[in-house]
């Protein structure tokens, strides 16, 4: 929600992103033998529910939390909000699953990541909303981005930034936000030198890559038609599954659901082809790891595949013994994680 506490269109795409990740990525941890414990955590939680009645993103992620209660994990939301503390805590009662804390957010960022410390077979999955970056230190995000085990979600008003850092508008509520663009590597310098808003976004998810030390980020553009403004969702992972599982949403996401446009890459990328006829012949197991790191979801792989081979585009090889099935690409993260290595891919 916004700063006068409504959700606006472009933050209703962000919470059905949110949504329908969070649900996954639930379904997914539930099942690792490996991870006894699951946090969510939002150390800017706001109200829960915003003053035009539309669920924020803390309640959206106590419903689905509570709906696994019986999953036989240990699964814990953590809410923290210093101003509207008590509208919250009036919004989202507390419960086992469920905590609420009323600390600064750097305050609150440091004392959680001490505590799972503690517990190595956690995973936790963060998400970080606007106007709250002045709160966290440039050390919190130094030890946050580095740290393993933790997903990260960013929602960052990039238009405003973007114009603040061009000295195109002077609205000093943002300096916060571009401070911490800063501690990403991205100045004021880099603002100006880059060709569009476009190039500037692709700037500070390289510079996010950098700073975490990992391949697996993307962002969703989400456009508020009404102000002519675009604000951008960031997300972090050092795990393909939960790469694979986002990319996923967002390829499930259109403008049905909320009245934005979609700006899903499609599998003719240019760019991308002329990329994989680097590397020539590709095993399944390579070619999914490329695609999921480029940003392709199973379905458009898939899709890209089915098409390249009827348009002779692609030589498809057999390497299993097993008989390979029509259409069937054997590009999954089942045969990624047992390095089952089925066909090889000859782009021609």
């Amino acid at each position: 929600m916004d700063k006068n506490g409504i959700i606006q269109p472009h933050s209703e795409l962000k919470l059905t992103i949110y949504k329908k990740y969070l649900d996954r990525y639930l379904q997914i941890m539930i099942k690792q033998t490996y991870f006894k414990s699951i946090f969510i955590v939002e150390p800017f939680a706001g109200k829960g529910i915003s003053d035009n009645g539309k669920e924020g993103s803390a309640k959206i992620a106590y419903n689905i939390v509570n709906s696994n209660k019986n999953s036989g994990k240990d699964i814990c939301l953590f809410l923290n909000e210093k101003q509207f503390y008590k509208v919250l805590e009036k919004n989202i009662p507390q419960n086992d699953m469920t905590k609420i804390y009323n600390f600064d957010a750097d305050s609150f960022i440091n004392i959680f990541l001490q505590e799972i410390e503690k517990l190595p077979s956690c995973h936790t999955l963060m998400f970080i909303d606007p106007w709250g970056y002045t709160q966290i230190k440039h050390e919190t995000y130094n030890i946050l981005f580095k740290k393993g085990n933790i997903d990260i979600l960013i929602f960052i008003p990039i238009y405003q930034i973007y114009r603040f850092l061009r000295k195109e508008i002077d609205e000093q509520q943002l300096k916060p936000i571009s401070e911490f663009l800063s501690d990403m590597g991205i100045s004021e310098k880099d603002a100006r030198e880059s060709r569009d808003l476009d190039d500037f976004i692709c700037k500070i998810s390289e510079a996010i890559k950098h700073k975490s030390g990992t391949d697996f980020v993307y962002h969703k553009e989400l456009k508020n038609v009404s102000h002519n403004n675009k604000h951008v969702l960031f997300f972090i992972t050092r795990n393909i599954l939960g790469a694979d599982k986002f990319l996923e949403v967002l390829y499930e996401i259109n403008d049905s659901e909320v009245p934005l446009f979609n700006d899903i890459r499609l599998t003719d990328d240019k760019e991308f082809l002329q990329k994989l006829k680097s590397y020539h012949i590709l095993d399944n197991i390579s070619f999914y790891e490329i695609c999921i790191k480029e940003g392709y979801s199973k379905k458009q792989i898939k899709s890209y595949l089915e098409n390249a081979e009827e348009e002779g585009k692609i030589k498809i090889t057999q390497s299993s013994t097993q008989k390979r099935k029509k259409n069937c690409y054997y590009i999954d993260y089942t045969y990624y994680k047992g390095q089952d290595v089925r066909i090889r891919i000859e782009i021609l």
